[in-house]
Protein backbone atom coordinates (compact mmCIF):
# COMPACT_ATOMS: atom_id res chain seq x y z
CA UNK A 1 0.00 0.00 0.00
CA UNK A 2 1.53 3.31 -1.06
CA UNK A 3 0.60 7.00 -0.84
CA UNK A 4 3.11 8.80 -3.08
CA UNK A 5 2.94 12.36 -4.30
CA UNK A 6 2.75 11.21 -7.92
CA UNK A 7 0.81 8.39 -9.59
CA UNK A 8 3.37 5.57 -9.76
CA UNK A 9 1.14 2.53 -9.18
CA UNK A 10 1.14 1.22 -12.74
CA UNK A 11 4.86 1.67 -13.30
CA UNK A 12 5.67 0.11 -9.92
CA UNK A 13 3.46 -2.96 -10.35
CA UNK A 14 4.76 -3.46 -13.92
CA UNK A 15 8.40 -3.33 -12.79
CA UNK A 16 7.80 -5.61 -9.80
CA UNK A 17 6.00 -8.16 -11.93
CA UNK A 18 8.29 -8.05 -14.94
CA UNK A 19 11.71 -7.59 -13.35
CA UNK A 20 11.55 -9.03 -9.83
CA UNK A 21 8.63 -11.45 -9.42
CA UNK A 22 7.68 -12.78 -12.88
CA UNK A 23 6.24 -16.04 -11.47
CA UNK A 24 4.08 -14.38 -8.83
CA UNK A 25 0.96 -12.25 -8.60
CA UNK A 26 1.87 -8.64 -7.82
CA UNK A 27 -0.62 -6.17 -6.37
CA UNK A 28 0.00 -2.46 -5.69
CA UNK A 29 -2.56 -0.33 -3.88
CA UNK A 30 -2.31 3.46 -4.11
CA UNK A 31 -4.46 5.85 -2.15
CA UNK A 32 -5.04 9.30 -3.59
CA UNK A 33 -7.82 11.65 -2.61
CA UNK A 34 -11.20 9.93 -2.52
CA UNK A 35 -10.08 6.94 -4.60
CA UNK A 36 -7.91 3.94 -3.93
CA UNK A 37 -6.44 2.43 -7.11
CA UNK A 38 -5.31 -1.17 -7.40
CA UNK A 39 -2.95 -2.55 -10.02
CA UNK A 40 -2.60 -6.31 -10.44
CA UNK A 41 -0.15 -8.23 -12.62
CA UNK A 42 0.66 -11.90 -13.22
CA UNK A 43 3.05 -12.52 -16.10
CA UNK A 44 2.33 -16.28 -16.24
CA UNK A 45 -1.39 -15.88 -16.83
CA UNK A 46 -2.01 -18.62 -14.25
CA UNK A 47 -4.35 -16.29 -12.36
CA UNK A 48 -6.74 -14.01 -14.24
CA UNK A 49 -6.10 -10.52 -12.92
CA UNK A 50 -9.29 -9.30 -14.56
CA UNK A 51 -11.43 -11.90 -12.76
CA UNK A 52 -9.53 -11.40 -9.51
CA UNK A 53 -10.22 -7.67 -9.34
CA UNK A 54 -13.80 -7.89 -10.57
CA UNK A 55 -14.63 -10.54 -7.95
CA UNK A 56 -12.71 -8.77 -5.17
CA UNK A 57 -14.55 -5.48 -5.68
CA UNK A 58 -17.96 -6.94 -6.59
CA UNK A 59 -19.91 -5.80 -3.49
CA UNK A 60 -18.18 -2.44 -3.02
CA UNK A 61 -20.44 0.53 -3.86
CA UNK A 62 -18.83 2.80 -6.46
CA UNK A 63 -16.03 0.34 -7.28
CA UNK A 64 -14.98 -0.55 -10.81
CA UNK A 65 -12.42 -2.90 -12.24
CA UNK A 66 -11.32 -4.65 -15.37
CA UNK A 67 -8.49 -5.39 -17.71
CA UNK A 68 -6.85 -8.50 -19.06
CA UNK A 69 -5.72 -11.90 -17.80
CA UNK A 70 -2.16 -10.73 -17.08
CA UNK A 71 -2.86 -7.11 -16.12
CA UNK A 72 -5.86 -5.39 -14.57
CA UNK A 73 -6.82 -2.43 -12.44
CA UNK A 74 -9.58 -1.39 -10.07
CA UNK A 75 -10.75 1.68 -8.20
CA UNK A 76 -12.60 1.70 -4.89
CA UNK A 77 -13.79 4.50 -2.61
CA UNK A 78 -11.00 5.54 -0.26
CA UNK A 79 -12.68 4.24 2.89
CA UNK A 80 -10.81 1.94 5.26
CA UNK A 81 -13.60 -0.66 5.44
CA UNK A 82 -13.73 -1.06 1.66
CA UNK A 83 -9.95 -1.15 1.26
CA UNK A 84 -9.67 -3.85 3.93
CA UNK A 85 -12.58 -5.77 2.38
CA UNK A 86 -10.93 -5.78 -1.06
CA UNK A 87 -7.49 -6.70 0.34
CA UNK A 88 -9.05 -9.64 2.22
CA UNK A 89 -10.86 -10.82 -0.92
CA UNK A 90 -7.67 -10.61 -2.99
CA UNK A 91 -5.64 -12.49 -0.39
CA UNK A 92 -8.23 -15.25 -0.08
CA UNK A 93 -8.46 -15.60 -3.87
CA UNK A 94 -4.75 -15.99 -4.59
CA UNK A 95 -3.77 -18.27 -1.71
CA UNK A 96 -3.17 -21.71 -3.13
Amino acid sequence: EISPKYNIKSELVNRLSRDFYPDMTCIVIQQKGNITSIGARNQTGSVSMNDLLIQSTKNVPGASGGGHIQAAGASVPNKKKWIEYVKKNIAESIII
